[in-house]
């Protein structure tokens, strides 16, 4: 792969914000159309693991919530 490709610089640097959610933490990436994914979950809980609005790439806020 040519290394234009692999390195390209045209990519504006990805946004990120943390957020209290109850007990836990979310660090939100926020795109250039406006929308927000889940990067990542900061918790000592276990069961917040599981749940699939807060699994990384879920959009933000959830929908149908």
């Amino acid at each position: 792969m040519p290394m234009d490709v692999v390195m390209d610089e045209d990519d504006a640097p990805a946004s990120f914000v943390e957020m209290s959610v109850g007990r836990s933490r979310l660090v939100l990436e926020h795109g250039p159309d406006g929308t927000a994914r889940v990067h990542r979950l900061l918790s000592t809980d276990p069961a917040d693991y599981l749940r699939p609005e807060w699994q990384p790439g879920a959009a933000w806020p959830p929908q149908g919530r």
